[in-house]
């Protein structure tokens, strides 16, 4: 077995992709082949964290105020994961969405405590202006 060319078993489901890609990248370059069009193709993903990035916060800066939409529904539970520097706070609640039977909403301290499993509470939610909804606030009904 040679260290450049890894014998896997014949179980390409096994390998992972970060290293499926490592050997695809040395047998090219073992057998002479050029990396220019890899180089290309990997260097086009770059920007691409950044135009998601670009879209999420546009949705959410042109979004217009009549697009609030006010669903009805109950807190099911609670999620706290403490953190060192913040932690996360979830209010798990009845999804008002087709297909959906929970929504795990991120709230800060103050509505963390607010609301306990029972309350019946309104989740704001606003369409987007690039149509990715999100939600606004929760409110006790």
């Amino acid at each position: 077995m040679s260290l450049l060319r890894p014998d896997f078993g014949g179980r390409r489901s096994d390998v992972p992709p970060a290293l499926a890609q490592a050997h695809g990248c040395i047998s090219r370059g073992v057998a002479g082949l050029s990396l220019r069009q890899l180089k290309r193709v990997y260097s086009g993903f770059i920007p691409l964290p950044w135009i998601l990035a670009t879209m999420l916060l546009a949705n959410g800066a042109l979004d217009s105020k009549e697009s609030l939409t006010y669903y009805p529904t109950t807190v099911e539970s609670r999620y706290n994961m403490p953190g060192i520097v913040r932690g996360t706070r979830r209010l798990i609640v009845r999804s008002w969405r087709d297909g959906q039977k929970i929504e795990r909403l991120a709230v800060d301290f103050d509505d963390y405590d607010r609301f306990r499993p029972g309350d019946a509470v309104s989740v704001s939610v606003k369409r987007g202006a690039l149509g990715i909804p999100w939600y606004f606030g929760v409110y006790r009904r």
